[in-house]
């Protein structure tokens, strides 16, 4: 008797454990606020359906109902964080985003890389530059350099290298290069004919101190480097301006025992949806000079500035999302520096040299930018002309 209620106590637990499951998701999609953007995904999600009495209407309702339930579904992303955990644990690409290599590292291949953003075909130089298309980008931004050199003000071009770059060794073996010349190499060389145009190729110095370094210098599951490859590469962006103003920077590389590494970050958002912890190396060493951010108005669009007193030189920098690492390093170094989250257009040029009177401006790309599109200016293709 004993045993048969037990039995029935626990078929009982199964059923309702069983329909809370089945239930749950519904009943959290009907309590939960429904959100419009997807961060995670950096999407936005379906909206509500509006009912329409027409028979277009009535047609496309079923189709946006069921949009608006997959986008809403509750617990709808804790359930895809979890698929995709368990796919990167059995070796299988998490997302169909990117692709998975050697030791677990992720390379973005796929619809969030199409064409000339995809990693693995920069690998293997599928993507590379027509001799028009090197001309144009070179002139670019020799006009940039020649522009500012009119005006006493140095130019330096900042190549953050891809992590295929530093890493290729991760990447799987069946993938082969097709060429030997990346874009890379392509826009250094041709850059070479112009002796007093700086770019800073900083795949040496990453290259020859991951050999032996005790921290990854970029991110297994994202594309960017982290903070003690930051340190590395904003190292050598120091030597090179020092040449140009000796005795006005002290280049630091900072120590890799000044850097505490932290095991809890997560990579989340698109195309990187997967969370899985991994190791992150932060800085642990104390401001210098005691950096002081300036706020402004427009900081929401990605431009702020910072002072540091005890430093001299001043300096804009147009940037992207590699630079953000490099920051807190990079604004020890000057007096007074003005960060713009954009690529150098004229007018923005002329506004924050007129108003900041720099004695330096950065621009910094990730190389695989090198392959995009570059609007010439007239107005600095002017300057060049004028000169030649």
């Amino acid at each position: 008797m004993f045993i048969r209620d037990t039995n029935k106590i626990f078929s009982c637990l199964i059923a309702l454990i069983f329909f809370a499951i089945i239930c749950a998701p519904l009943l959290m999609f009907g309590l939960s606020g429904h959100e419009e953007i997807s961060v995670a995904e950096n999407r936005k999600l379906a909206s509500l359906p509006r009912f329409q009495v027409s028979p277009e209407g009535l047609k496309e309702l079923p189709n946006q109902v069921e949009k608006y339930y997959q986008d809403h579904f509750g617990f709808r992303l804790s359930f895809l964080h979890l698929y995709q955990l368990i796919k990167y644990k059995i070796g299988d690409s998490p997302t169909e985003h990117m692709i998975i290599g050697k030791e677990g590292w992720l390379f973005g291949k796929g619809k969030g890389y199409f064409d000339k953003n995809d990693q693995i075909d920069n690998y293997r130089n599928i993507n590379v530059l027509s001799s028009e298309e090197l001309d144009h980008l070179t002139k670019t931004l020799v006009a940039k350099h020649l522009w500012l050199k009119e005006k006493g003000i140095k130019f330096i071009f900042i190549i953050a290298p891809s992590k295929h770059t530093i890493y290729s060794e991760y990447i799987p073996s069946y993938f082969t290069k097709v060429q030997d010349k990346s874009a890379l190499d392509q826009v250094v060389e041709a850059l070479q004919q112009y002796p007093d145009f700086t770019i800073v190729d900083l795949r040496r110095g990453l290259i020859d101190h991951k050999k032996n370094s005790e921290h990854f210098l970029y991110y297994r599951l994202d594309s960017h480097w982290n903070s003690y490859g930051a340190n590395i590469a904003q190292y050598e962006i120091a030597k090179s301006i020092e040449s140009y103003f000796p005795g006005r920077i002290k280049p630091i590389l900072n120590k890799p025992e000044g850097f505490d590494a932290a095991p809890d970050r997560s990579v989340a958002g698109s195309p990187y949806l997967i969370k899985i912890k991994e190791e992150d190396p932060l800085p642990i060493w104390k401001s210098r000079c005691g950096i002081e951010r300036i706020h402004e108005k427009n900081e929401q669009d990605g431009i702020f500035t910072t002072s540091c007193k005890d430093a001299d030189l001043k300096a804009v920098v147009f940037r992207d999302s590699f630079f953000i690492a490099l920051q807190p390093f990079i604004s020890e170094y000057f007096r007074r520096i003005t960060y713009i989250s954009d690529e150098i257009s004229y007018t923005e040029l002329e506004k924050y040299v007129t108003s900041e009177k720099p004695d330096i401006v950065l621009e910094e790309w990730v190389e695989r930018k090198l392959l995009l599109s570059h609007e010439l200016d007239d107005r600095f293709l002017m300057t060049m002309n004028k000169l030649d």
